[in-house]
């Protein structure tokens, strides 16, 4: 089944896990895709980690764009970073 393109994924959501604060911002504003973890620094749900965890990166689509923007806006030491995935252009 093909997918809609609103529906396929075309931004990478990267999150600098050890600058967090665990201010809860982002859970706030979406606490479906952020959750308080271990040492008082979140984790995105879904995302891949790297070895030490140190870095979560998920892929998401256009549709899923606006609630990710906002998270990584609120959030007051800017950790979250969202890039467009063909480019690689930084939205923030």
């Amino acid at each position: 089944m093909k997918q809609s393109p609103a529906h396929m994924t075309r931004f990478i959501v990267k999150l600098d896990r050890t600058g967090c604060i665990g201010a809860s911002s982002c859970t706030a504003t979406d606490p479906i895709s952020w959750k308080i973890a271990a040492h008082n620094k979140v984790d995105l749900e879904g995302a891949q980690k790297n070895a030490d965890n140190s870095e979560q990166t998920k892929e998401i689509s256009e549709e899923e764009l606006k609630v990710y923007l906002e998270a990584a806006q609120a959030c007051p030491v800017n950790v979250i970073h969202i890039f467009k995935k063909d480019t690689g252009e930084k939205l923030i």
